[in-house]
């Protein structure tokens, strides 16, 4: 079965593709496509993935079981696309350890171990990191117990934690050098429809558009008044406060977003971006709309 993987990473319009996909399944079914909800891949990797992870592997049992639950999902699709960020591992670990994503190393070789028997090309997309660690911060409140952004703000500066390349060759280490193709999420934010065609491996565009809309997007002004209450707050009641203030306080033309960093800071993070990304092989790049 031919598979086009799409692993994220977290924060780069992940859902807009998804919802995209959802909004245009007749149409997609009609072209020999086939793109699973995320509650079908859930279904179909959960249990073969935890075994995967917890040796000794019977691969040929566990193997069947995929390839059973993709066919179902797939029926007669010439090409099957499985959007899902969680292959990855938690975005949530970010704030408290060394890498970004350390369990993806671990997780794709047992996936791409799972899909040995299928034709797999991985799709990736990239962020600046000042961007991406501003908005992932967003979305650690809106799961777990306030902590002011301050608390990691030098973790997140120094060289070594937001880097790209690790994730970008562990995915090559685990489906092969050349089953990588790569974008910017900023090339996505400004011209999706060349990316999408790519990623379904055809040359029009879905009918049905989906408006992009953030999935957590909190004010400034929220996040700071959060930081006031936490204290007051039993930390299991801090996500809903955090979208109470979100609210009361959204982003508008009086209220900017959550963006922490200083110019000087945000134009290191940006630098770093461009150059990590000038390390990684050209050819794993998707053309960029502008020079397509």
């Amino acid at each position: 079965m031919r598979l086009h993987l799409h692993l994220g990473v977290h924060k780069t319009a992940t859902t807009h593709i998804q919802h995209t996909l959802g909004a245009n399944t007749g149409w997609l079914a009609a072209r020999g496509r086939a793109a699973p909800v995320e509650a079908d891949i859930q279904q179909i990797f959960q249990r073969p993935m935890k075994w995967a992870l917890d040796p000794p592997v019977n691969w040929a049992v566990i193997r069947g079981s995929v390839s059973d639950g993709l066919r179902d999902a797939s029926g007669a699709a010439d090409l099957t696309i499985l959007s899902f960020e969680r292959f990855l591992g938690p975005l949530r670990d970010l704030f408290a350890r060394d890498a970004l994503y350390p369990e993806a190393p671990t997780r794709l070789a047992a996936l791409a171990g799972l899909l040995r028997d299928h034709e797999v090309c991985v799709f990736l997309a990239l962020r600046d990191y000042g961007a991406f660690a501003a908005s992932a911060y967003c979305e650690a409140l809106r799961w777990g117990p306030f902590f002011p952004f301050d608390a990691v703000r030098e973790d997140l500066l120094r060289e070594g934690l937001l880097d790209w390349r690790p994730l970008v060759g562990a995915v090559q280490d685990a489906f092969g050098p050349d089953a990588v193709r790569l974008w910017r999420y900023e090339d996505y934010a400004s011209a999706p429809a060349p990316i999408l065609r790519t990623l379904l491996d055809l040359t029009e565009n879905p009918t049905t558009e989906v408006a992009a809309q953030p999935r957590v997007r909190y004010s400034a002004a929220a996040v700071a008044l959060m930081g006031r209450e936490a204290t007051a707050l039993p930390p299991r009641a801090h996500p809903r406060r955090i979208a109470e203030l979100a609210e009361e306080y959204p982003v508008d033309g009086a209220r900017p977003g959550f963006d922490p960093w200083t110019a000087e800071e945000a134009g290191l993070l940006s630098t770093r971006y461009a150059a990590h990304l000038s390390e990684l092989p050209a050819p794993l790049f998707l053309p960029r709309p502008d020079r397509a």
